[in-house]
């Protein structure tokens, strides 16, 4: 096995934790408790997010590759996250790197419309309006 290229996806991922992911979850939390948040800062964060389960995955994936194993597709990794890292007894927090995949695949499919004072968040068929 070739622990170079391991090493280096992992050295890596480490620094994007440090560097993207921890900063940007104080500023996303810090907006929460004063009821700050916009929607864009959602997006955002949920991107950052997005890109670590990719990068998991990627690493994931060389380890079995390296091991002349047969490589797994992203929504594979998903559930696995997903059911490693559950909350026993809980209900509505489960399932999150489900809800980061959802949540990223759906800002392909918003499109943001304002009319007079309202913002609408158009999506497919559901339209949504918020006061602005």
């Amino acid at each position: 096995m070739n622990f170079k290229i391991i090493e280096h996806k992992c050295k890596y991922f480490i620094e994007y934790v440090d560097k993207m992911i921890q900063p940007s979850a104080d500023e996303f939390f810090n907006l929460v408790d004063v009821n700050q948040l916009k929607i864009y800062k959602t997006f955002s964060f949920n991107s950052i997010l997005a890109h670590a389960i990719d990068y998991m995955a990627l690493i994931a994936n060389t380890m079995l590759i390296e091991n002349n194993q047969k490589s797994k597709r992203r929504p594979e990794y998903v559930k696995t996250f997903d059911q490693k890292y559950i909350v026993e007894g809980a209900e509505h927090i489960n399932h999150k790197f489900r809800l980061v995949d959802a949540i990223n695949n759906s800002f392909k499919h918003v499109e943001l419309v304002s009319y007079s004072n309202f913002l609408v968040f158009n999506q497919i068929d559901r339209i949504k309006a918020k006061k602005i």
